[in-house]
């Protein structure tokens, strides 16, 4: 027969049980869910702006030079002159103002014994003409300046030790052939300013024409 001591044995055994059950620490399954990356952020694009198109200034007037299948504009009191057919000067009437234009084909007749092959952009062909230009002058590197032919047109100005003058060198790069300026100065260094404006004012003007 169970004696009170005993059943008040069982009753702490009991009690004991269930308050050692409420104080253990309680577990839960850890979430072995992946958790969905947030959204990729769309890298943005850059878009270069275009140059704007070069106006020509009031009162310049309009060549046609058939041979070179191009259209340029110079101002008053300047004019041009056809030497041969693969070559243009525009001139500064009764003043030191001259500016050579040469084509570049792919023949290799042209005056400075360029190599050339269609498409040839015009910062490879200046950067071919300053390795020699700079062996006798000083001609920093080269810019690259907006055209109405479309190419950007690439522009040295320096000076020339050998003729003691002020000069600028560019060069445009077109589908089939090329064209090199070369814009004659002084040795006055305040004649030069007013000169490059022209020079690059006439390069600018360029249009395709046939």
């Amino acid at each position: 027969m169970m004696t009170d001591r005993t059943r008040y044995r069982l009753a702490v055994v009991v009690l004991a049980l269930a308050a050692l059950a409420c104080s253990a620490p309680s577990f839960q399954l850890a979430n072995t869910e992946t958790p969905t990356p947030p959204p990729a952020t769309a890298t943005p694009v850059f878009t270069p702006t275009p140059a704007p198109t070069p106006t020509i200034s009031p009162g310049w007037q309009t060549f046609h030079a058939g041979s070179l299948k191009l259209n340029l504009a110079y101002p008053p009191g300047w004019e041009v002159a056809t030497p041969d057919a693969a070559s243009l000067e525009v001139d500064q009437t009764g003043g030191d103002g001259w500016l050579q234009i040469d084509l570049v084909s792919g023949t290799g007749n042209n005056p400075f014994a360029l190599s050339y092959s269609p498409g040839e952009g015009g910062d490879a062909i200046l950067a071919a003409l300053l390795v020699a230009a700079r062996q006798d002058g000083k001609y920093p590197d080269a810019q690259p300046m907006p055209t109405r032919v479309g190419p950007a047109a690439w522009v040295s100005e320096g000076h020339s030790d050998v003729h003691n003058e002020q000069t600028l060198i560019a060069a445009v790069g077109l589908a089939d052939r090329a064209l090199v300026f070369t814009g004659h100065g002084t040795a006055k260094a305040t004649d030069w300013p007013p000169l490059s404006a022209v020079y690059r004012g006439i390069i600018a003007s360029l249009e395709v024409a046939q």
